[in-house]
């Protein structure tokens, strides 16, 4: 009998570096939006004419308008109190405050939240000799990895598919693959052999919040009060005959995306996208192979037969 065992773990906790953005100001939230009515200077809230995304800046000095006339100038650019949308306040108020003067006058908020990766892994494998003509092997293999998205699923780097705030609370993915081998080796007789392999690997793939009651993410827990809207795009199949989201999970805020390529670099998505209470992907093949080998003369023979069957159950984000 031979027999092997293999332990790893790994605790990593790298740093990828600081993101960008711009966020609302504290007079901002509130309604007051003079600050715009200032010339651009170092140190302002986004506006360089060298921006390689200049349509990114805020292009201060503006003038806001009032949308329900189409043009009127909103006096020193502070909304009435009337026109202040409840749950929009709450979305606001929900973003980080300002932490950064930008030299450059691009940006006034930096993320570097550390994400940790963790990983794991067995294997295990035992050979033993049932008799002089038999044979067989049983291995075991574990791997476990725990991701952390401070930016939300999909993200990366400047990612286009969601914004360089990081969210109220990270999507975790506890991502695990196993798989089990067994072989079985039979000397029939001297000329005759017969090997049969069975498989099974299974890869699970769930995602979810890690506090998915958290002020930000849940809306019971926020105080937001919004039933839902019936979203249809013909244009686009998964809403082509409509779908409505009525679960406590906060809406999302798009910026510059689309549903095809995301959008420009750390302007995508912020806030709950398609991760809701939860999003897996569980994965899982079972395989049988049978072999027989035969030696005839000068010559070897060999048949057998393979038989697989693979599953794939995932869904797309919860709806109710």
């Amino acid at each position: 009998m031979f027999f092997f065992a293999g332990l790893e773990w790994q605790r990593q906790l790298p740093d990828f570096g600081t993101q960008l953005a711009v966020v609302p100001s504290a007079a901002m939230r509130t309604g007051n939006f003079s600050e715009l009515l200032q010339d651009a200077k170092p140190g302002g809230i986004c506006n360089n004419p060298s921006h390689p995304n200049p349509t990114r800046c805020l292009n201060m000095p503006t003038q806001l308008q009032d949308p329900q006339t189409w043009g009127t100038p909103i006096a020193s650019n502070i909304l009435p109190a009337s026109e202040i949308n409840a749950n929009s306040a709450l979305l606001l108020k929900e973003y980080p405050l300002p932490n950064y003067v930008d030299p450059n006058g691009n940006f006034n908020f930096a993320g570097d939240p550390l994400i940790a990766l963790n990983r794991s892994e067995q294997n295990f494998k035992v050979d033993y000799n049932l008799s002089d003509s038999s044979r067989m092997y049983v291995r075991l293999a574990r791997n476990a990895d725990k991701e952390y998205y401070p930016w939300g699923l999909w993200s990366g780097i400047n990612s286009g598919w969601t914004s360089n705030v990081p969210e109220p609370t990270p999507t975790v993915g506890n991502d695990l693959g196993e798989s089990i081998g067994v072989e079985m080796v039979k000397v029939i007789n001297p000329t005759l052999t017969n090997e049969v392999q069975f498989n099974v690997q299974q890869l699970t793939l769930p995602n979810q919040y890690s506090n998915p009651k958290a002020v930000g993410i849940s809306k019971s827990a926020t105080g937001f009060n919004f039933t839902g809207m019936n979203f249809k795009n013909s244009q686009v199949p998964a809403f082509a005959n409509g779908m409505q989201y009525t679960g406590d999970e906060m809406p999302q805020i798009t910026d510059q995306w689309n549903f095809y390529n995301g959008g420009n670099p750390g302007t995508g998505r912020w806030g709950e996208g398609d991760v809701g209470s939860g999003i897996f992907a569980d994965k899982t093949i079972i395989e049988m192979i049978d072999n027989v080998t035969k030696v005839k003369g000068t010559h070897t023979l060999k048949f057998g037969f393979q038989s697989e069957r693979t599953r794939n159950d995932q869904n797309g984000g919860p709806i109710t």
